[in-house]
Parts: C-alpha cells; structure tokens; sequence
C-alpha cells in the first residue's frame, strides 16, 4: 500500500507510522511537528519511514522556542486565535496540490486538516480515512461548557472547539470514507451525533514494552501521581478534593505528584494546596519513566478524553489505574476473563470522579501490599496483550481489507 498520513503531531501516529512501515508499505508524512522532521536527520530505526516527511516546519520551530523560553501566554493565544489554523490548513493544501498528483491508497488525515482536498483525492481512488483521537466535538463543548458553569469557571473559551474548527471536523465526518476511532466511548459519541454513512475503524492504542516487574514494594507510604494538565476538563479539582480526604484520614499515608502545565484552571491557587502533592509542571519522557518508577498508583480522572496514552505507559510500568470510562481504559484488556478472575478488576478500576467515596475507595482498595502486588502484576499482563506491535499490526491488517474492497 502507498499510504499518506496527515498529522500536527507525533503521538500515537508515531506508533502507527513505524507499524506501516515494518509491514512493508510505503508512507509519506505530512505534518509540521519537529519530531518527525528530527527523526527524518537522525535516521531513527526505521529511517526509510521518515525519509519521505513533509511540511511547513517553520512555525513547528517558531512555537517550540516560544515553549521553551516561556514565551507563551500572550503570544501563543495570539497566533492561535488569529492565525495558526489558518495558517497550518493553507501550507498543508500548498504540499496536499503537489501530494495528489501520487496515487495514495489511503489518506489518513488528523480530524479536519485537508478538508479541501478530500473529494479529490477520493477521485484519485484513494480512501479517506479521518483520524479521530476525541468524542464528537459538539459533546466535547457542550459537556464541557456545562462542567465549567457548574465550577463557576468565568473563561472567555469554554469550548475547546472553535466554530471555524467545529465545521471543518463535521465537514471531514460526512466526506471521509472511514472514521478512525481510539475508543469506544469515541465511536458512540461520533455515531450519535452524525448522520452519515462512513464506516468506522475502532483501534485502540498500544502500551509500551512493560518493564521488569518488582515483586519487592514498600507501601509504608503510597505514591500516587497523575500526568495531565492541570484543567478542569482533567478532572484535577476532583484529585485535589479526594487526596485531602485520604491526607485527612490517612495522615502522611499518601504524596501526590502531578506532572503538566498549570494553566487554564481559574480559581486554582498552588500555595494553598496540601504540602503532599508535588506540582512538577512539564516534564521530558524519560524523566517520567524514572517518576513512574517510584510511584505506585496512576490516576486518571478526566472528565473527557479519547483513549490517554499516558495510561498504556503506566500501565507498562506495572501501575494499577484509577480512571473514569471517558479515558479509554476500559478498551485495555483483550482477555477480559482474565482480568476479572485473576486480577479481580484491580489492575483498573473506572470511577465517578465526583463522587469522593468512589474515588477514595478505589484508592483504599489498593493500599494494602496483597491486593496492590496483585494489581500492579495484573497492569503488566495488561501492558503485555496490548502492546503498540499489536496495535499497529491490527491497524495495518485493518488498512489491507479496507484498499482490498
């Protein structure tokens, strides 16, 4: 297959990208994320994979000195309220005019990005396939609209959604061929809401290859730690609320590490948080495979996601999770038999996050050293049938029977 892949970013794409590759199909990279263009120089492992990456890396530079110097408030919401979609979907037309002259099999594009171009294509005999890594975007702002007013959140863009990028999404879903969708909970909401015809792909995404699992585990004090950004969409308010319970209850039981940017949560005063919890703001990949190392619980309690890929790696670092159903946790375990008897629903428990009981006990239930070695050995069986080898094998198979219709 001779497959294109539209991205502004390298996060699960990065798997699947490698996966094309190693199952012998040609890809072309269009994006205007560093990481891959990095990788095309490198020469990374599968160097040939990247050898064809394409797009407009200036302002992917542009944006990656502002975040590094902390140049953002201001300047990053001007450049993107008043030119980064734009001008994004202009350069990626500008290389998608030249793009369309090779006859892709399958076109696999980022939600709305080369919407202009999709009938095209198809008239070329390529298959359209919509990467959708969200719910549906109109339950997206309405949930979360409605979350923000119940926290008295006063926020010039409740919704996460602008109306320029809402339509282009709604756009895509009718005229693509196929939705890709990383849940479940991400195909029902899409499903509901758009009265359309496609077929859609369901996918989930890969874990990391599990490191060793330690049977050794001292639990005189639990480390739990949360990777997320600190906003109400991630349910931090609820973390917040449930860890000065357990602290209440539990005095120096429990420390809490929460890693990602601190914006965008009105009200939210760190100097007034308890002591235990440790704000690290951003942190590198490998630094958080070393925190992983030395925590014993993740949680998770977003009030929407599409499938968070930080769970697939805490799970390989043999991490029980604490979660709700909109993360994608519950599209983890292949042998569901196998993790209800042998793990006793442990290694992942969903929760109400609102509900501080729930939350708590899902938090108590693991506390004990017998249940927790149960649970964290259950997260690397998890990780194991769910690696990002077998994910990227399953999309590829998918993709064959697809270009075979």
């Amino acid at each position: 297959m001779k497959i294109l892949y539209i991205t502004p970013s390298a996060a699960h794409q990065l798997n699947y990208i490698e996966s094309i590759y190693r199952e012998g199909h040609e890809v072309i990279v269009l994006t205007n994320d560093l990481t891959f263009h990095l990788k095309r120089l490198t020469k990374p492992t599968f160097e040939s994979s990247f050898k064809n990456v394409q797009g407009p890396l200036i302002f992917s530079l542009i944006k990656k000195i502002l975040f590094r110097y902390k140049i953002t408030s201001k300047l990053i919401k001007f450049l993107y309220k008043n030119g980064n979609d734009s001008y994004v979907h202009d350069s990626y037309d500008r290389f998608l005019k030249k793009l369309i002259k090779q006859n892709f099999d399958i076109v696999i594009s980022y939600k709305g990005h080369g919407l202009d171009y999709i009938e095209k294509f198809q008239r070329n005999g390529s298959k359209w396939i919509v990467d959708e890594v969200n719910s549906h975007p109109d339950f997206v702002n309405r949930y979360l609209t409605k979350e923000a007013k119940n926290l008295g959140i006063i926020h010039e863009k409740r919704n996460i959604y602008s109306s320029d990028s809402l339509k282009r999404i709604k756009q895509a879903y009718y005229k693509s061929d196929y939705i890709l969708c990383s849940s479940n909970h991400v195909l029902r909401t899409i499903k509901k809401r758009t009265e359309v015809e496609q077929k859609f792909i369901f996918n989930p995404y890969g874990c990391p290859h599990p490191v060793l699992y330690k049977k050794k585990v001292n639990l005189d004090t639990i480390n739990l730690i949360c990777v997320a950004r600190v906003h109400f969409r991630k349910g931090i308010k609820y973390l917040l609320e449930v860890f000065d319970y357990l602290d209440k209850n539990f005095p120096n039981k429990y420390n809490l590490t929460i890693i990602g940017s601190r914006s965008h949560l009105e009200g939210f005063d760190e100097s007034k948080t308890n002591p235990r919890i440790n704000f690290m703001g951003v942190r590198s990949k490998d630094k958080i495979k070393k925190i992983f190392l030395k925590s014993h619980i993740f949680i998770l309690p977003s009030l929407e996601e599409g499938q968070a890929l930080v769970i697939g790696e805490a799970l390989s670092h043999g991490l029980p999770i604490i979660s709700t159903s909109f993360s994608g946790v519950k599209d983890y375990p292949k042998d569901k038999k196998l993790l209800i008897d042998s793990y006793k629903n442990l290694s992942i428990q969903i929760i109400n996050p609102k509900n501080i009981v729930d939350f708590s006990s899902a938090v108590l239930k693991i506390s004990n050293k017998k249940d927790y070695l149960t649970a964290s050995k259950g997260a690397i069986e998890i990780a194991k049938q769910n690696t990002w080898h077998f994910s990227g094998q399953e999309l590829v198979r998918k993709l064959e029977l697809i270009k075979q219709a």
